[in-house]
């Protein structure tokens, strides 16, 4: 298996490509962990990619929702879906991120992809980051 820089060099520096065309080596009977963490340094290097500045460094509220979507496509090309929600100031009182994040739950034979999240506090706003497996629309 490639690096995440070099997955997300090839990926991210053209357009995206049709749904599940895309292949390097993740597969459903990897560590879920194991699938999360791929995924999250893909992610980061496609944001530093399309979205860093001049120091790699990304602002995820500069960012719109068509960035996402676009961002979706990316994922969606080589497999998967990758989840966003934005929690603003007032919906983060009752929330324990922490508790919510990948590193802190109890993984077990039923866990899905979909239920790791990794929370990342930017500036007023909470993004939770998730992915799962793309599956074809009905």
């Amino acid at each position: 298996m490639s690096s995440a820089e070099d997955i997300a060099s090839k990926i991210f520096l053209n357009d995206p490509k049709e749904p599940e065309s895309v292949s390097f080596g993740i597969t459903e009977d990897m560590e879920l962990t194991e699938i999360f963490e791929m995924l999250l340094m893909i992610f980061t290097e496609g944001m530093k990619i399309k979205h860093g500045d001049k120091n790699n460094k990304v602002d995820l509220n500069a960012l719109r929702e068509k960035d996402f979507l676009l961002f979706q496509e990316y994922f969606n090309s080589f497999g998967f879906n990758c989840n966003y929600k934005v929690y603003k100031p007032s919906e983060q009182a009752n929330i324990d991120f922490n508790a919510r994040k990948y590193t802190n739950i109890t993984i077990k034979p039923s866990t899905k992809l979909k239920d790791l999240k990794l929370p990342l506090k930017c500036g007023p706003r909470v993004f939770e980051i998730s992915f799962d497996f793309y599956r074809k629309p009905a």
